[in-house]
C-alpha cells in the first residue's frame, strides 16, 4: 500500500503487489481507520533501510504485533504520525518503536520480574469485564469467596482487590477515570481494542474514592493494600492543594520498599513549586511527577508544571482509551491523570526487562530518556519521556522528525507560566489537620476517619494501635456504638493507624471518644481527613 495525505487531509491510497505493480485506487479508506494505520506501516516497512540505521545492537524492525491492536490508530501518543488535525508527526513517546523491536510482548518480559509487572491502579475502580482489562486485574491465589478472610489482612473476600471508599470487595468503576486509566498503563495485546504501555502488566485494583472525591484516609489505605500485594509499581492520578502528614508518611514507607510511584502533576495550570498539590509535590525520589504534553509536542494548556516538583511530560491531551460504559466502549479523556498512567506503564515495562536494577537506577534512567521539548525553566528534565531511548533502541532519523525543540514557537501558554520561587518546600500549611490536643478539637470539624499518630518509636507504634483496638472493644458502649474500626496500617507501620467513625456518629459523641483516646496517654496527635479528587 502507499498512502499519501494532503494538506487538507484528504486520504489517497494505492495498492501494489509483491513487484510494486499498481492495482488502483482504494477509495474507501478514511484517516482515521485501522486500514489506514496498517498501509502506513506497510509503506515504513518497504522503505525503511535497516542497514542504515545508527546502532547494529539494537536496529528498528517494523514488524510489529502492535497494528493488530484495531483502535491504535487513534492512540497517538504510541504512534503519532500527523493523524489528527494539529498533530506533529512523532510527537509521541517512540513506544510503537520498542513494540517493534521485540518479537511479542511477552518477549520483553524477563521470567524474575515479580512485582515490577504489577501496576498498582489506585482509582475510581475498574470495568473488570472490558475487552481490554477483563484479562488484565490481579487476582489473589489466597483469597477464596467464601465470606472468609482467608489471607487475614482484615478483608473479606479481597480476590479482586478492594474499594476503600465502599469499604468493599467491589472495586467497580462508577465514574470513568479508573478503567480508562488502567487501560492506558496495560490494556491487553488482544486484538480487540487498543494496547496499554505495558500489555502483560497485570493490575492490582484499589478503589480510594467516586464521584464524592478522594478521601486522604482511603487512598492511605490503598497504599497500604498495594504493598501487601507486592505491586512495585503504583499509579496515583488524583491529588490535592492539601498537605498531610500521614499520606507522606506513608509514601515514604513505600519507598522504602523500593516502590516507584508515578503522579499526576494536576490540571489547574499552576507553578506546583510555588503553590503545592499533593501526593505530586512531596519531596522523595520515587515519586515520578508527571505533566501533559499535546499532540504537538506542546504543552497541554491545563497541565500544571514546577521545575523542582515536576519531574517529565508525557502525552495527555485527547487520549484514546477504555470506557468504562461498555464492555468494547472507548472513549478520550484529556488530563495529566492520563500522562501519569502511560508512564507507570512504561516504568512496569522496562522494569520488568531489566529486573536487576534498583528502584533509584530506574527513576534515573526514565529521566535520562527524554526527548527535550524546551522546557528546562519549568520541567526538571525540560522534556518528554521517550520510551525508546529508554530501552537505548536506536530509531530511523530519516523517517522520523526531530526529537527537539530549538525553540518555544507555537507554545500555548508558556508566556503565563510563572518562575519559581527561590525557596520552595514541599511541607504546606498543616494546622488545619493536625492536632495535638483535645482542646484544640472544635467538634464540628471531626471527619469522619481520623489518623491517630502512636506516641513512642516507630517500632512501638503497631503494638499502641493494637492496644487502641483492645480499648474501643472493651472501652463501653459509647465507644462501640460510634467508631467501626481502626486500621492498624500492618504494611506500611507508618507511626500511625486511622480510626474510622460509624456513619451518621453525632459530633458531640465524635469528641467523646478523641477525648477518651488522648486520656489512654497512647495518642500523641491527630490528623483530621482531608479530600482529594481525581485529574
Amino acid at each position: 500500500y502507499l498512502a499519501l495525505l494532503d494538506d487538507s487531509g484528504n486520504l489517497k491510497v494505492e495498492k501494489f503487489n509483491k513487484d510494486w505493480f499498481s492495482l488502483g485506487e482504494i477509495n474507501d479508506v478514511k484517516i482515521n481507520s485501522p486500514d489506514y494505520f496498517q498501509a502506513e506501516i506497510a509503506f515504513s516497512q518497504q522503505f525503511f533501510n535497516e542497514d542504515s540505521l545508527d546502532g547494529e545492537d539494537k536496529t528498528l524492525n517494523y514488524n510489529s504485533w502492535a497494528p493488530g491492536e484495531p483502535q491504535l490508530g487513534r492512540v497517538w501518543s504510541i504512534y503519532n504520525w500527523g493523524q489528527y488535525k494539529g498533530s506533529k508527526k512523532d510527537a509521541d513517546i517512540d513506544a510503537y518503536e520498542v513494540f517493534s523491536y521485540f518479537k511479542n510482548p511477552a518477549s520483553a518480559i524477563s521470567p524474575k520480574a515479580g512485582g515490577r509487572n504489577l501496576i498498582a491502579v489506585i482509582d475510581s475502580g475498574i470495568n473488570f469485564n472490558h475487552n481490554d482489562l477483563r484479562s488484565k486485574y490481579a487476582m489473589k491465589s489466597a483469597e477464596i469467596i467464601d465470606g472468609k478472610d482467608n489471607d487475614r489482612n482484615g478483608l473479606i473476600d479481597d480476590r479482586w482487590g478492594w474499594d476503600f471508599h465502599q469499604n468493599d470487595n467491589q472495586p467497580w468503576d462508577d465514574i470513568g477515570h479508573g478503567t480508562h486509566v488502567a487501560a492506558t498503563a496495560g490494556a491487553a495485546e488482544n486484538g480487540t481494542g487498543i494496547v496499554g504501555l505495558n500489555p502483560l502488566a497485570r493490575m492490582v485494583v484499589i478503589k480510594n474514592g467516586g464521584k464524592e472525591g478522594v478521601a486522604t484516609s482511603n487512598s492511605i489505605k490503598a497504599i497500604n493494600y498495594a504493598i501487601s500485594t507486592g505491586a512495585m509499581i503504583i499509579n496515583m492520578s488524583w491529588g490535592g492543594p492539601v498537605y498531610s502528614n500521614a499520606m507522606k508518611q506513608s509514601l515514604a514507607a513505600a519507598q522504602k520498599r523500593q516502590i516507584i510511584m508515578v503522579a499526576s502533576a494536576g490540571n489547574e495550570s499552576i507553578n506546583i513549586d510555588n503553590n503545592p498539590i499533593y501526593p505530586a509535590s512531596y519531596n522523595l525520589n520515587n515519586i515520578i511527577t508527571v505533566a501533559s504534553t499535546d499532540f504537538d509536542d506542546t504543552n497541554s494548556p491545563f497541565t500544571n508544571y514546577g521545575k523542582r516538583s515536576v519531574d517529565i511530560m508525557a502525552p495527555g491531551s485527547t487520549i484514546w482509551s477504555a470506557d468504562y460504559s461498555g464492555n468494547s466502549s472507548y472513549s478520550y479523556m484529556s488530563g495529566t491523570s492520563m500522562a501519569a498512567p502511560l508512564v507507570a506503564g512504561v516504568v512496569s515495562y522496562y522494569w520488568s526487562n531489566k529486573p536487576g536494577l534498583s528502584s533509584g537506577k530506574v527513576v534515573t534512567n526514565v529521566l535520562k530518556a527524554v526527548d527535550n521539548l524546551g522546557y528546562g525553566n519549568y520541567i526538571k528534565t525540560g522534556g518528554r519521556i521517550n520510551m525508546a531511548k529508554l530501552f537505548n533502541i536506536k530509531t530511523n532519523p530519516n523517517s522520523r522528525s526531530a526529537n527537539s525543540r530549538d525553540s518555544l514557537t507555537g507554545n500555548k501558554t508558556i508566556e503565563e507560566w510563572q518562575p519559581s520561587n527561590n525557596n520552595v518546600s514541599d511541607i504546606g500549611d498543616t494546622k488545619s489537620l493536625v492536632i495535638d490536643s483535645i482542646k484544640e478539637i472544635e467538634s464540628d470539624s471531626i471527619t469522619d476517619n481520623v489518623i491517630l499518630f502512636t506516641k513512642g518509636k516507630r517500632d512501638r507504634s503497631l503494638q499502641n494501635i493494637r492496644d487502641l483496638q483492645g480499648y474501643i472493644r472493651t472501652g463501653g458502649t459509647f465507644l462501640s456504638k460510634s467508631v467501626h474500626s481502626v486500621d492498624t496500617l500492618e504494611e506500611l507501620n507508618p507511626g500511625f493507624g486511622i480510626l474510622n467513625f460509624i456513619p451518621d456518629t453525632s459530633e458531640d459523641d465524635k469528641l467523646k471518644v478523641l477525648t477518651s483516646l488522648f486520656k489512654t496517654g497512647l495518642v500523641s496527635k491527630i490528623e483530621m481527613d482531608s479530600q482529594m479528587s481525581y485529574f
